[in-house]
C-alpha cells in the first residue's frame, strides 16, 4: 500500500466529519507522510487506515467533550518527536490532533461518536450495542428538547396572556394590576430561563453520552492491545 492508496482509504472513514474537522484531519495525515519521508515507515507507525481513523476519531471525540485526561491537542505543526527522535505509533496522550476553529455543536459531537463506533476495530455485537446506546441517547435528547421547548413556550404564552389581562383590570384596581403584571413577567422570565437552561442541559447530555461511548471503545481497545 502506498501513500495515495492509504489516504484514499482513510477518506472513506473520515469523509462524513464536519467540513473543518475533515480538512484538518486530512491535512494532518498528509503532513505526517511529508514529515516521515518514507511511506512504508509512516504506514507502519500509523497502522491500517481503519486503525488510524479510529484513533483520530477517538482523540477528536475526547477533544469535543472536553476530556483532557486522555489526550492533549494542538496544531499539527506543533507535533513533538519521541525520545528516540521518531513519532510513536498512532495517537497517544500528548500527541497533537487537528483542531477545528469553530465550536462544536451537539449534533457534530453525536456524528463524531457515530463515526468512531463505525471505524473502531471491535466486534460487531459491541459495535451494535454502542450504536443502539447512541440512538437511545439521541431519542432521549430529542424528547428533552421537545419537553423543554413546550414548557418554556407555555410559560411565555401564559405570562403574556396574564399581562394583557392585567392591563384590563388596571383601571379598576391598581394593586391587582401590579400583582398580575409581576406574576406575568415572572412567568415570561421563567420560560426564557428554562429554554436557555434546557439548551445547556441537552448539550451536557450529549457530552455525557459521547463520553460513555468513548469509554466503551477505549476499554475494548485496551483489552485488544493487551
Amino acid at each position: 500500500m502506498n501513500r495515495e492508496t492509504y489516504l484514499k482509504e482513510l477518506r472513506k472513514y473520515l469523509k462524513r466529519l464536519p467540513k473543518d474537522d475533515y480538512e484538518n484531519a486530512m491535512e494532518y495525515f498528509t503532513e505526517y507522510f511529508d514529515d516521515a519521508g518514507n511511506d512504508e515507515e509512516a504506514i507502519r507507525e500509523l497502522g491500517s487506515p481503519r486503525e488510524a481513523a479510529s484513533d483520530l476519531l477517538a482523540a477528536l471525540l475526547n477533544q469535543k467533550t472536553g476530556d483532557s485526561s486522555s489526550s492533549t491537542f494542538s496544531d499539527a505543526s506543533d507535533a513533538k518527536a519521541d525520545g528516540d527522535g521518531r513519532r510513536g505509533r498512532r495517537f497517544r496522550a500528548g500527541d497533537p490532533v487537528p483542531e477545528a476553529k469553530e465550536k462544536s455543536s451537539p449534533l457534530s459531537i453525536l456524528l463524531i461518536a457515530c463515526l468512531a463506533i463505525c471505524a473502531a476495530p471491535i466486534a460487531a455485537p459491541l459495535a451494535l450495542a454502542a450504536l443502539v446506546l447512541l440512538v437511545c441517547g439521541v431519542v432521549v435528547v430529542l424528547c428533552a428538547v421537545l419537553c423543554i421547548f413546550i414548557f418554556s413556550v407555555c410559560f411565555v404564552i401564559a405570562g403574556a396572556y396574564s399581562l394583557v389581562q392585567g392591563f384590563a383590570v388596571a383601571s379598576a384596581s391598581v394593586p391587582a394590576f401590579l400583582i398580575i403584571s409581576g406574576s406575568s413577567l415572572l412567568a415570561i422570565g421563567l420560560g426564557v430561563l428554562l429554554f436557555v437552561a434546557g439548551i445547556f442541559f441537552c448539550k451536557w447530555l450529549v457530552i455525557r453520552l459521547a463520553k460513555l461511548i468513548q469509554r466503551m471503545l477505549e476499554k475494548r481497545r485496551v483489552k485488544k492491545d493487551e
